[in-house]
């Protein structure tokens, strides 16, 4: 149960349906759009400016979210626990990638 004053009982405007403050999926679905496009468009040719794009979109936003979580004891591996995931398997896919346009640019 939660205390007055945290998540939905706050009353504070912002909160979103479960108590916290995550700007929900159409946020998220606006930057996988622009994530597939510079991916699909630049990092696939090999440009470094896309590559810094499609890495730097995610990670501001999950710079702006992720902190939201915790006043509100949202920070459980069960609400946040695929995000982790998420951000595994997206650091990994970015530093071979990343890797992919170093060595297309020094050969």
């Amino acid at each position: 149960m939660r205390k007055p004053g945290h998540g939905v009982w706050s009353g504070r405007k912002g909160v979103g349906p479960n108590g916290d403050s995550s700007s929900g999926p159409d946020a998220g679905a606006g930057t996988g759009l622009a994530v597939l496009f510079l991916v699909a468009f630049g990092v696939r040719r090999g440009e470094l400016w896309a590559w810094v794009g499609a890495v730097a979109a995610p990670v501001l936003g999950l710079a702006v979210a992720l902190p939201a979580h915790y006043p509100n004891h949202f920070d459980t591996l069960g609400h946040l626990g695929l995000i982790y995931l998420a951000v595994v398997i997206f650091v990994a896919g970015a530093l071979l990638a990343l890797r992919g346009i170093v060595a297309r640019r020094r050969g």
